[in-house]
């Protein structure tokens, strides 16, 4: 959903903005974004991507990257049995990629 980027860049390249082109595609669909919650891998644990959904009401879904601390923290685990289903089915569906091309 963000405009491509050229180069080659980690995950949380200029994710405030890449959050907020998303959040506003959103909006513009007229979908309430304010209590959904999205499901992100390790690459982007960070607590300025957490602060930006805390700010716009959003729960960050977001698996712990160990590189990132020290301390385990109970509430990012909150949806990780639902983000793996999803993650699953993701996969599952990937694998018809030759197909749906």
């Amino acid at each position: 959903m963000f405009t491509p980027q050229e180069g080659s860049h980690h995950d949380l390249f200029e994710i405030e903005k890449a959050f907020n082109e998303m959040n506003n595609q959103l909006k513009s669909a007229g979908i309430d974004t304010r209590g959904i919650f999205i499901n992100a891998d390790a690459g982007f644990d960070s607590n300025e991507l957490r602060s930006i959904c805390i700010q716009k009401e959003i729960e960050a879904n977001t698996k712990i990257n160990p590189r990132n601390t020290k301390e385990d923290n109970q509430e990012a685990h909150f949806f990780d049995e639902r983000r793996f289903v999803i993650e699953r089915a993701n996969a599952w569906i990937d694998g018809f990629r030759a197909l749906i091309n």
